[in-house]
């Protein structure tokens, strides 16, 4: 394997084999657009240290080394290794969408007197954040991934 020194040449490198992943440790996975989306924020916000690399496997996952290939933790791996948890996610992401669909007020039309109403706007829920250099998920108020170690801003 070869070293590469940021992690949107990595994902270049794994998408030629490999369009989508399992983010390792989580129940997420992210398709290839999503992965360069990711990996680009991540070179641009977290520099590694000189003795960290990532790498690629054969098979598309992606890892970072530190000092020598057979200390890598792996980053994202092939979804394709994951078919029943795959299914699950993206299930469950839809059933998610649905009932928030559902929740959605429908926009009509209100009669004057209601028109002069303001509206009050829906709570928006806390959406789960993940470390953008490891995909692990952050609890709120986290300086550091508890994961990879890369300070969070």
């Amino acid at each position: 394997m070869q070293r590469i020194d940021c992690m949107l040449k990595a994902a270049l490198i794994a998408a030629n084999v490999c369009d989508e992943w399992k983010i390792a440790e989580t129940d997420a996975f992210i398709p290839l657009a999503a992965m360069f989306q990711a990996a680009a924020m991540a070179d641009e916000e977290h520099q590694i240290d000189d003795d960290m690399f990532y790498v690629v496997s054969s098979e598309g996952a992606i890892g970072l080394a530190y000092k020598r290939e057979y200390l890598t933790q792996w980053l994202y791996l092939p979804a394709e290794d994951f078919p029943e948890e795959r299914k699950a996610f993206y299930e469950k992401a839809k059933q998610e969408a649905e009932k928030q669909k559902q929740q959605t007020p429908q926009q009509t039309q209100s009669p004057p007197q209601q028109a002069a109403q303001p509206q009050q706007k829906q709570p928006q829920p806390n959406k789960p954040k993940f470390c953008k250099n490891c995909g692990s998920p952050l609890a709120p108020g986290a300086n550091n991934c508890p994961k990879c170690g890369i300070k969070i801003e």
